[in-house]
């Protein structure tokens, strides 16, 4: 944890214009003036429902100094709520409003006696108080370090960027980074950007069920040979070896025009699908004369 804001433990408070000379009951007061913030909330409670790093539990952070917050039932101006109570906290170390009429803190050893002397209740603990953040969770930075490699060398490189990194690769390029950055390096790569669209192309084949698709078209293939085979007609040659090329047999393209521009890839998908058109086509021809 990192210290943002170090509090003035033994600050000027004023109220009215005034110097404040009694901090009894000027808890809140005393808390924010001595961390350099606004003094927003009326009262402890409303300040600790406001807050925006706050944490309701013991894990108080050690060498710096952080709001400590509790609640504090009783009778004030003839009203009887929850107003709360906090105070700073330092490595086991509080220092709060007084419970004597007096212009400087108390300063207590432990959260328990707190509780015991102010009639109040530990809620938990925070980093800001008066829109203003004291303290800060400071950034980890990745080790050189077995676990640390399989996670983002390996776990997650091969997530963004569709294959793993060597540990030279992981050393040069993640070592010494943030989370934060350590996703970026990932991420803004070309083998990302090519990872991504295979990522996109595989969901589509997922969602259209591609296997399932080849594997009818195969078993449709199948069943016209069969049914090409038991007709009454037999049907020319030329027709049964192509069923059985397309069947049986990887399909070989025999255009000359092709043979000269095998690179154009497009062309060649182009020039099966008119291939298996026209041949659909015959099929439909023989069936109909037979």
């Amino acid at each position: 944890m990192k210290q943002l804001v170090s509090p003035n433990l033994d600050p000027t408070i004023f109220s009215g214009g005034w110097v404040l000379n009694d901090w009894l009951g000027w808890c809140l007061a005393y808390t924010e003036v001595a961390f350099g913030a606004d003094r927003v909330s009326a009262t402890a409670t409303d300040e600790w429902n406001r807050i925006s790093f706050r944490h309701e539990d013991r894990n108080l952070p050690s060498g710096v100094y952080v709001p400590v917050w509790f609640s504090h039932f009783g009778t004030y101006n003839g009203v009887y709520k929850n107003w709360g109570h906090v105070a700073i906290y330092k490595d086991g170390t509080i220092w709060s409003s007084p419970i004597s009429h007096k212009p400087y803190a108390d300063i207590w050893t432990s959260i328990e006696q707190v509780e015991q002397r102010y009639n109040c209740k530990f809620i938990g603990w925070s980093e800001d108080i008066g829109n203003v953040r004291v303290t800060k969770e400071e950034d980890m930075t990745i080790p050189d370090a077995d676990n640390y490699y399989w996670r983002y060398g390996q776990d997650l490189a091969e997530r963004l960027r569709g294959r793993q990194l060597s540990r030279d690769e992981f050393r040069q390029h993640l070592v010494g980074q943030t989370d934060l950055r350590a996703i970026e390096i990932l991420s803004d790569d070309p083998e990302a950007d090519t990872t991504q669209h295979a990522q996109t192309i595989g969901v589509v084949a997922l969602r259209d069920n591609w296997q399932g698709q080849m594997y009818a078209l195969q078993q449709q293939l199948a069943d016209t040979k069969v049914a090409l085979q038991n007709a009454e007609n037999k049907p020319p040659v030329e027709v049964v070896k192509e069923v059985e090329k397309i069947v049986e047999k990887s399909v070989y393209i025999n255009d000359p025009i092709l043979a000269k521009n095998t690179q154009d890839t497009l062309t060649i998908v182009k020039s099966i699908k008119g291939m298996l058109i026209n041949f659909i086509g015959v099929v439909k021809n023989f069936i109909k004369k037979g």
